[in-house]
Formats: C-alpha cells, sequence, structure tokens
C-alpha cells in the first residue's frame, strides 16, 4: 500500500525539544490483532509467558546486544 498523504493523516507525537537518544525511561506498547492476548496471561498478579511471550521476551532481552550506544 503506497502513503497518500489525504487518506494517512499521521504525525510524529514526538517532543521537538526533546533529545531521544539520551539515557532515560521508555515505554513500548505492543497492538496485537483484535487485541488477542498473544503473550501471556496474568496469574495471581503474576506474568505467565506463552511460548510466543517466552521468544519475545528472548529476542527483547538482546536488544542491548545489538545497539551502541551514542557518544
Amino acid at each position: 500500500m503506497s502513503y497518500d498523504k489525504n487518506k494517512h493523516h499521521r504525525r510524529s507525537i514526538r517532543l521537538k525539544e526533546y533529545d531521544y537518544t539520551s539515557p532515560g525511561w521508555y515505554y513500548v506498547t505492543i497492538c496485537t490483532h483484535q487485541q488477542t492476548c498473544l503473550f501471556g496471561d496474568i496469574n495471581n498478579g503474576r506474568i505467565v509467558l506463552s511460548s510466543i511471550g517466552k521468544i519475545a521476551r528472548e529476542y527483547w532481552l538482546q536488544i542491548p546486544n545489538h545497539i551502541y550506544p551514542v557518544r
């Protein structure tokens, strides 16, 4: 699907004055098709990962090994 500026009205929600390369806390939202719970469940206040959730966690934890710090 090609980009059509009349149809797609996306804009950045980033703060213009903020340096996103600086260390800090960032939140990531992952949306699944039809809001299906794919990654696991909450049981007695604890996360119980599904097999897909375990794979996602494994790759998530590997991210720092693939990103070089900005100097």
